[in-house]
């Protein structure tokens, strides 16, 4: 009975981790519609400040800022990329590396040329094995210290843009589309592409503002806000991909235990099923031989 005794083994074995999984896969359910109601309230918020800006600017076309029209002669590209601290949340983070090589590869981007801002342990630790300048970085980022986190980076690799040290600046996260769909994403941080594609031009915009301490002064703070909230919302949508992703997994995993307990189980009964006939053949034999 060995054998049988192995099986049983193995099956007690599938179901201790199935508990894990399935524990793992309830605690990011909880912290994914956490996740969710921030990340809903700050496109919200994102929408708003964007259509702020856009009014400002349409409005004061003449006004040159450098985070809009500044060119410089400098060879540095910078990223700033936003991954996971975990792991086992399915391929989020590697397609994301994914995106970045195509984009360094349709660009023609030297790796002696990019500077890195990493969000998260899983970029920092994939970039410093692969020998990237990272200029700047955080780990452990949860949703009760997102902002006193990353603003610290980000004003690092905006200073460098300002000293014309690095000509643009590209943002990599995963997009949440849904719970079930998360996708890889590169945005333009700067310069900011000034599109007035979204804005009516026969629409009369009112110009009736009232700018204290001045216009520019204004405008410039605002643009910094609006670069601000694109990183935040940049993190939160990946940490809200990083739990759908991992419940997911983890809900995959559970499933897949309670398979193979199913075939451990089935052929947990045939070996003992072949060993209880065996023993009774041998029964049988001997009653005969009496």
């Amino acid at each position: 009975m060995s054998i049988a005794k192995e099986i049983s083994i193995k099956i007690n074995s599938i179901k201790n981790t199935k508990k894990i999984t399935k524990a793992m896969e309830m605690i990011a359910v909880s912290k994914m519609h956490k996740i969710q109601k921030k990340m809903f309230l700050i496109r919200n918020y994102y929408n708003k400040i964007k259509k702020i800006i856009f009014n400002l600017l349409f409005l004061n076309i003449n006004y040159k800022h450098d985070f809009i029209f500044k060119k410089n002669n400098s060879k540095k590209v910078g990223f700033i990329i936003v991954s996971t601290d975990k792991g086992l949340c399915s391929g989020i983070n590697s397609n994301l590396f994914k995106l970045f090589f195509l984009k360094i590869k349709k660009k023609k981007i030297n790796k002696k040329n990019i500077k890195i801002v990493s969000i998260g342990s899983k970029s920092f630790n994939f970039f410093t094995h692969l020998n990237y300048k990272i200029i700047s970085y955080v780990n452990n980022i949860n949703e009760f210290s997102i902002f006193k986190k990353i603003i610290g980076p980000i004003n690092s690799i905006i200073n460098l843009y300002n000293k014309n040290k690095i000509k643009i600046i590209y943002l990599l996260y995963n997009k949440c589309i849904n719970t079930f769909k998360q996708e890889p994403l590169i945005k333009q941080l700067l310069p900011i592409k000034k599109n007035y594609k979204n804005f009516n031009k026969k629409k009369k915009y009112n110009n009736n503002y009232l700018f204290e301490p001045n216009k520019k002064k204004v405008i410039s703070k605002l643009l910094i806000r609006y670069l601000e909230t694109i990183v935040l919302q940049a993190v939160i949508e990946n940490i809200t991909s990083e739990q759908s992703a991992r419940m997911i997994t983890m809900s995959n995993a559970s499933n897949s235990a309670d398979n193979i307990i199913d075939n451990l189980k089935l052929k947990f009964n045939k070996t003992r099923q072949y060993f209880i006939t065996n023993e009774l053949s041998e029964i049988i034999s001997g009653s005969m031989n009496i």
